[in-house]
């Protein structure tokens, strides 16, 4: 439980160091180039010590079309989180969880169940009422806020996509499913690796200098990105489903919404509750066979 709990502070923890560096008039494009390069050598180091796995074509090809999503997202973070706040920003893009579970009926031939099926009607109710942006009272509201909540949602769920391409390939080859999880450290290299390259020829391109600041926010949001990515992996490994996703999502959003009260002084409208209630469903039915432990648990 230590594990998931650790897991839920970092997952809760991102958006918010995202918004101090946005308070401490950073230069934001240079945060996120710092975050996603150190969140790389991290993994490198990480994956030299523990793991080990050969790297092979598979972690190269979709960590980078992951990675290129992932710097998107992260502008797009950056401006939704302005707009929105740090709770509703980071809601929609936890939505794009839910992505896979369509696309990979359609295209992989997957059979949906029916949590699955409530968990995607829940998707679409949450992105009605917190996409608008209209939900907190953040900041005078703006025409921006519902492409850049859509932004970021379509944006984390090619993400989502990315990783399921690399789970199903790797099985298509004959890999089990431990296998693919000895593998998921090398892939996060590339998708670190190519997203802070990414930014970091976005900054170039544009001739925008870092300062000491961006620098330092930046290495702190690579360690959160990173601790968090590999708490979350750990604990996905160490506790049941129906126990760690439910306890995981929710833990998310409660935390980013109570902290978000205590440090933005953000401040949420009914819609928003319900919009948020909402994305917790999403999260939870998509992730666990809700109808089929009911059902287990009636039939007993």
């Amino acid at each position: 439980m230590k594990t998931l709990m650790a897991a839920i502070l970092l997952g809760a923890a991102f958006g918010h160091v995202m918004r101090m560096a946005q308070g401490g008039k950073c230069r934001m494009l240079w945060v996120g180039a710092v975050n996603y390069i150190s969140a790389c050598v991290m993994s490198v180091i990480a994956w030299r010590l523990a793991f080990r796995v050969p790297l092979g074509p598979h972690e190269v090809a979709y960590g980078i079309v992951g990675g290129a999503s992932w710097a998107m997202s992260y502008l797009l973070l950056d401006g939704g989180i302005r707009l929105a706040g740090v709770s509703i920003t980071q809601c929609v893009g936890w939505l794009g969880i839910a992505v896979p579970v369509p696309l990979s009926a359609l295209f992989f031939g997957e059979a949906l169940n029916g949590s699955q099926y409530a968990g995607l009607a829940a998707m679409v109710v949450a992105l009605f009422l917190l996409a608008p942006g209209e939900t907190s009272n953040v900041r005078q509201k703006s025409r921006w806020a519902v492409p850049a909540l859509l932004g970021v949602f379509a944006s984390e769920g090619v993400i989502c996509m990315a990783m399921k391409g690399f789970e199903v390939s790797l099985k298509s080859h004959g890999a089990e499913l431990q296998d693919v999880d000895s593998r998921i450290p090398g892939l996060l290299i590339f998708l670190f690796g190519a997203a802070g390259t990414g930014l970091l020829a976005i900054g170039i391109l544009r001739r925008i200098r870092p300062a000491g600041r961006d620098v330092g926010y930046g290495i702190g949001l690579g360690a959160t990105a990173f601790l968090g990515n590999l708490a979350f992996m750990r604990a996905v490994n160490r506790i049941p489903a129906p126990v760690m996703f439910p306890g995981y999502w929710a833990g998310v959003i409660v935390v980013t919404g109570i902290a978000s009260m205590l440090l933005w002084r953000e401040r949420y409208r009914f819609r928003a509750w319900l919009g948020m209630f909402a994305a917790l469903l999403t999260m939870i039915f998509v992730s666990v066979d809700v109808f089929g432990l009911l059902r287990n648990a009636l039939a007993r």
